[in-house]
């Protein structure tokens, strides 16, 4: 708005002075609040490993035609936060920060870095409009490296030229993460000495180490050397380039040692196996094994066979160390089903059947029901339990009939010719 205005003196009354003016309204353009942001990295067009720095430039300008104030700059990768408390109109502002690649950014395959910047509200001169809010956003995203699931393993021993029968050898194994992400659920083996671990996680650049052993053989001694292999596998790891087909981290070493093929004199130790029922101390159940084995020789000697009878070691086996051995194994009773049907003569059901589980050796004496009018062919089944189930039949026939029952139950029956193959039994 401008104005203007023109005075002068009247010459016919000098107290009454003569003037005038006009004015002229001009509109200006509306308010711009342009905010400019624009980031970059120094990585740009590159692939960017783990661990490595990359360097960002955030350049913040007013392009509008009103300066601005606490214009706020954030930074949400990095964490970093700036405040400009004035921004003129063409004034640019220049701000950097870094950022270390990790392998979370290796797993989703890009690093992306979003900056906002934001300043207060400009009131817009109709009041009736809201006001002028400047602000404005870039991301710059960068190409991470592929996944490397490289998994080490390095396996040695403390054989410093050659073993001999009867040595203990000490394997070291050692697994590392060379690669650029985590690993999970590491699975450790090394089937001749029988070790078998898991490592839950396995950051990278991280190792663990294990150590196993083996008693070396005669076969060993014949065979000249020993090799030994440890082998190490991981979950597979998704790929975010090709989600179909993971990457899995795996890795293998082996330890070759020389054994002494010259003839070794070994020395001589006992192993003794002892034979209880029920519990050690108790009855023996079978004569004590005795023998004498050469350090380094397995042995394995089968328990012998008891009828009604099983051992909680069937069969003891081991390698002869310096020392004697002495192992117990228990015998315990095995159970055995008795089952008494009851019937009539035509063979329709008289009394519920009767079942009973009993052990080898056990007495039973079960008194058959009583049914008015009627005869059971046995009053009583009684005896001892063999070493298999068993099964009894009681028939029941209408008194009076004709039939002649024999109520002794006591006097021993003859049984004739009976024909037994070995192992079996005749009741």
């Amino acid at each position: 708005k401008n104005i203007a205005t023109a005075e002068t003196t009247n010459p016919d009354d000098p107290d009454e002075p003569v003037k005038d003016q006009d004015e002229e309204d001009v509109d200006p353009d509306p308010i711009d609040t342009t905010l400019t942001v624009v980031k970059t990295s120094d990585k740009q067009g590159k692939k960017v490993a783990l661990g490595e720095k990359i360097t960002y430039t955030i350049t913040v300008k007013n392009d509008g035609n009103v300066d601005y104030t606490n214009v706020k700059v954030d930074d949400e990768l990095t964490g970093d936060h700036w405040v400009i408390e004035l921004l003129k109109v063409g004034e640019e502002k220049e701000f950097t920060t870094t950022y270390t690649v990790t392998s979370e950014d290796i797993l989703k395959g890009i690093v992306l870095n979003s900056v906002t910047a934001k300043g207060d509200e400009i009131p817009d001169p109709d009041p009736e409009n809201p006001p002028h809010i400047p602000e404005d956003d870039d991301d710059e995203e960068d190409d991470p490296e592929d996944i490397d699931t490289t998994l080490t393993v390095v396996k040695t021993s403390d054989v410093t030229t050659t073993a001999q029968v009867g040595d203990t050898i000490t394997y070291t194994i050692v697994v590392t993460n060379d690669g650029n992400v985590d690993y999970t659920n590491v699975k450790v083996d090394d089937e001749l000495t029988g070790l078998h671990e898991t490592i839950e996680v396995l950051k990278v650049g991280e190792s663990q180490t294990f150590t196993t052993t083996r008693i070396v053989t005669a076969a060993d001694a014949a065979a000249g050397h020993i090799l030994n292999v440890a082998v190490a596998k991981a979950d597979p790891i998704p790929d975010p380039d090709d989600p179909d087909q993971p990457k899995v981290p795996e890795g293998s070493d082996d330890e070759d040692d020389p054994i002494d093929p010259m003839p070794v004199v070994p020395e001589i130790y006992r192993v003794t196996v002892r034979y209880w029922y029920e519990y050690v101390g108790g009855e023996t159940a079978a004569k004590t094994f005795t023998q004498q084995y050469a350090t380094g020789d397995p042995y394995a000697i089968t328990s012998p066979r008891i009828r009604g009878y099983e051992p909680d070691i069937y069969r003891v086996t081991g390698v002869m160390e310096k020392q004697d051995m002495v192992y117990d194994v228990i015998y315990t009773a095995k159970e055995y089903k008795l089952t008494i049907e009851y019937i009539y003569l035509d063979g329709s059901e008289a009394a519920p059947t009767y079942t009973e589980t009993l052990k080898a050796g056990d007495e039973y004496d079960v008194d058959s029901p009583v049914i008015d009018g009627y005869r059971a062919s046995l009053k009583e089944v009684k005896g001892w339990m063999p070493a298999r189930d068993i099964k009894y039949t009681v028939v029941y026939v209408r008194k009076g009939n004709g039939w002649i029952f024999i109520d002794d139950y006591d006097t021993p029956l003859g049984i004739g010719n009976v024909h037994l193959n070995a192992g079996e039994c005749f009741e």
